[in-house]
């Protein structure tokens, strides 16, 4: 159940954002949110530059989850990020944005695979749950978290 959940959120990483956008994303919200800092000094157009930041964070966060779940991780963030994906699925706002629009019945393919993966979370969340803490070893640690914080200086580093 494990491994289907993680294989799950891989392919919602795949389809729930077009990788044009993501880039596309990365640069003009980093750009936005700059300029907004530097020059426009208006809380709005902050807000619009971190608002184009969240879908490409929302890729990587699946991204992670699915490498987590599958190494053994018990999958609580990964079930928080399943409503802003069907929010992808079912929002025409939306829809556009993502890379399962471009295939025929896309928006159900992405809704179906997001209700499916979240019932698979809820089983590993639940299994988890009963079992022991896991302990980490000291030097191996939670490598995932570079992932973010790499993307966290991209991020700052283009909007200066």
């Amino acid at each position: 159940m494990r491994r289907a959940a993680a294989l799950g959120l891989a392919a919602q990483a795949l389809l729930v954002l077009h990788p044009v956008v993501a880039i596309s994303s990365t640069f003009t919200g980093a750009q936005v949110l700059g300029k907004a800092v530097a020059y426009v000094h208006v809380a709005d157009v902050a807000g619009q530059g971190v608002a184009s930041l969240l879908p490409p964070l929302l890729v990587l966060g699946l991204a992670l989850a699915a490498w987590g779940v599958w190494r053994g991780s018990r999958g609580r963030a990964a079930l928080c990020l399943q409503l802003p994906v069907l929010g992808f699925a079912v929002l025409p706002q939306l829809r556009p944005f993502t890379l399962a629009s471009h295939l025929p019945a896309g928006a159900w393919l992405l809704a179906a695979l997001t209700l499916t993966t979240t019932a698979l979370l809820v089983g590993v969340v639940r299994r988890g749950a009963a079992l022991p803490a896991q302990t980490r070893s000291p030097r191996g640690g939670n490598r995932r978290w570079w992932w973010l914080a790499a993307y966290g200086v991209l991020v700052a580093a283009l909007a200066l």
